[in-house]
């Protein structure tokens, strides 16, 4: 398990078009798709794929319908922002990666609005947020791209890694959520 995590790809600094969401509206596909990518290209732990892209698009189609869903709804389960992240969750991946990847970490930290804590940037701050996905399904899943060369088997990771068997989410309803950004 250690051994996979000596991944290094080096970091590729690019523009992120989506910034900050609060929320409540779909965000425009060919933003978050941009986004998604200059935040991959950003961690040195990570190789963009465009499966690797899919499986962050997904992830927010099926967490957040790529950000329609009120903030502050989900906020009252705990759950924040584009990612529905957990703040306990994020504390500990944040503490767990210092260790491990300063390098990530610095990454990541690059990405955090310093004006606001930690709630904030998990709930408003989208590259942020993208940041902290992408290192949880890393830190989860080992042999992360053997994971997710097909929808199903994204679905099949989203459900075992990110929504967990605590998540009121089930396979066939990220599949049914990807569908609705088919082309």
């Amino acid at each position: 398990c250690a051994e996979g995590k000596k991944d290094d790809f080096g970091s590729r600094r690019r523009d992120v078009p989506i910034r900050e969401h609060k929320g409540g509206k779909v965000l425009a596909e060919d933003d978050m798709r941009a986004s998604i990518k200059a935040v991959i290209n950003r961690m040195p732990n990570l190789r963009y794929t465009k499966e690797l892209e899919e499986l962050m698009f997904e992830t927010v189609a099926a967490e957040t319908n790529v950000g329609e869903l009120k903030f502050s709804t989900t906020a009252k389960s705990r759950n924040y922002g584009i990612a529905q992240l957990r703040l306990d969750n994020t504390k500990e991946m944040l503490a767990w990666i210092k260790d491990l990847r300063p390098d990530v970490y610095r990454e990541i930290e690059a990405l955090r609005n310093t004006n606001h804590d930690l709630c904030w940037n998990i709930t408003y701050n989208v590259p942020f947020s993208l940041a902290m996905m992408s290192q949880f399904y890393w830190r989860r899943a080992p042999d992360l791209y053997a994971h997710i060369g097909t929808r199903t088997k994204r679905a099949e990771l989203w459900k075992a890694a990110y929504n967990t068997y605590l998540g009121a989410g089930t396979v066939s309803y990220y599949i049914k959520r990807a569908k609705e950004y088919d082309s």
